[in-house]
C-alpha cells in the first residue's frame, strides 16, 4: 500500500482535478499518478483487501507498463510509509522498483523508463508497445538512446 495512512480515508479530489493526473481503476484497487516535474509522476495506490497479494502485484506492474507505454512518463516515484511494511514488498519485489531514498518516515521508490525496459523481454517489445499506444516520438527516442554508439 503506497498511501498516507493504511485504512484511512484518502481525499484524491485535488489530484483528480488536475487534467494531467492519470487514474487507473479496476475491481479491487486504483493507481493514481500525479505529475511532479518533467515527465515525472508520483504514484499512490489503494488496494481493497481482495486486491492484496498476487492481484495487487499484477495490477501495479500493469499500471507501470501503462504509464511508460501510453503516456509521456519517463520517471515514476512512490513514497511508502514505514508504518506499512507490505508496501515495501509490493514496490520492491512485485514491481521491481529501486529504493531511491530511505528517510525515518518513508521509503522513496523510483522507476525509470530504462529500468522498466530492462524488465520487459526486449527493447523491441517495449518500443512496439509504445508505438501501438501512439507514443511514436517516445519510441524513437528509446531506440536512439538504447542503440549502441557508432
Amino acid at each position: 500500500m503506497m498511501s498516507a495512512a493504511f485504512g484511512a480515508p484518502q481525499d484524491f479530489t485535488p489530484a483528480l482535478n488536475n487534467v494531467a493526473t492519470v487514474a487507473l481503476i479496476d475491481d479491487y484497487g486504483c493507481a493514481i499518478f500525479t505529475p511532479k516535474g518533467f515527465k515525472t509522476y508520483v504514484l499512490t495506490i489503494g488496494l481493497l483487501p481482495e486486491g492484496r497479494g498476487a492481484w495487487g502485484a499484477d495490477f501495479l506492474r500493469a499500471s507501470i507498463a501503462f504509464m511508460f507505454t501510453q503516456t509521456d512518463a519517463l520517471v515514476l516515484k512512490a513514497y511508502t510509509p514505514k508504518s506499512i511494511p507490505s508496501g515495501f514488498a509490493l514496490a520492491r519485489h512485485a514491481a521491481g522498483g529501486y529504493l531511491a531514498d530511505n528517510t525515518p518516515d518513508h521509503w522513496e521508490w523510483k522507476w525509470t523508463i530504462a529500468h522498466w525496459i530492462r524488465e520487459v523481454s526486449s527493447v523491441g517489445d517495449a518500443v512496439a508497445l509504445m508505438r501501438a499506444a501512439g507514443e511514436i516520438e517516445k519510441a524513437d527516442e528509446v531506440i536512439k538512446r538504447m542503440s549502441p554508439a557508432r
